[in-house]
């Protein structure tokens, strides 16, 4: 039986993963080269990404300068969150989100993946990290697109752990984005351009839709 846990902030722990909306949704998306998507669904090959590799890459719907970094305002001042371990992702998008739109992320993409088990993905992934020896905290759920927004105190105080990884400007809602964040917590503090790891065969939550 799992082990379900309501923080204070309003997220919900189960068996080790922080959710900000539970359940999670019943799938998600994600577009992709067919090559990697393959690899994806049969060998279970993924990398995962810290949030910096996304401030400075030039592809235009996948960069933002600010990602990761949370402002709200608050009586039109402005107040900046951040994360002080490194935070790896893997993002995908809600399962109903316009496929134009998703292959449009990088000229590459030529195929979707459909992952109808977010919760199995999640914890294969942090299993694999922790055997290459990695040591990462899962928080999951969908990103929000609000910021520079006003907010008030109460409001501020409420706001859920690592909200700031969650956190993107309105001009990327239509990406609908539903993100995978992992925070490297060992005390070494480990930081890499990226984490390669291999979940096995993933055919029974995984499949491809070609484009």
């Amino acid at each position: 039986m799992s082990r379900i846990f309501r923080t204070k902030m309003n997220t919900v722990i189960v068996d080790g993963i922080e959710y900000f909306e539970y359940p999670p949704p019943s799938s998600i998306v994600k577009a992709m080269e067919l090559v990697w998507a393959t690899k994806l669904e049969k060998e279970g090959n993924l990398r995962l990404r810290p949030l910096s590799y996304y401030r400075v890459t030039e592809l235009e719907e996948i960069g933002d300068v600010n990602e990761g970094k949370g402002q709200w305002r608050m009586e039109g001042n402005p107040i900046d969150l951040g994360s002080a371990n490194e935070i790896y992702v893997w993002c995908g998008a809600l399962p109903d989100t316009d496929r134009e739109t998703l292959l449009g992320l990088d000229d590459k993409y030529d195929a979707i993946v459909q992952i109808s088990d977010v919760s199995l993905f999640t914890k294969r992934i942090v299993k694999a990290a922790r055997d290459a020896g990695w040591q990462l905290a899962p928080h999951i759920g969908q990103v929000t697109y609000d910021r520079g927004n006003e907010v008030t105190k109460e409001q501020l105080q409420a706001l859920p752990w690592q909200s700031n990884v969650f956190q993107k400007g309105s001009q990327y809602a239509h990406q609908r984005e539903y993100r995978l964040a992992f925070t490297e917590v060992s005390r070494t503090g480990r930081r890499e351009e990226y984490i390669d790891i291999s979940l096995g065969d993933c055919s029974e939550f995984i499949s491809i839709e070609k484009t």
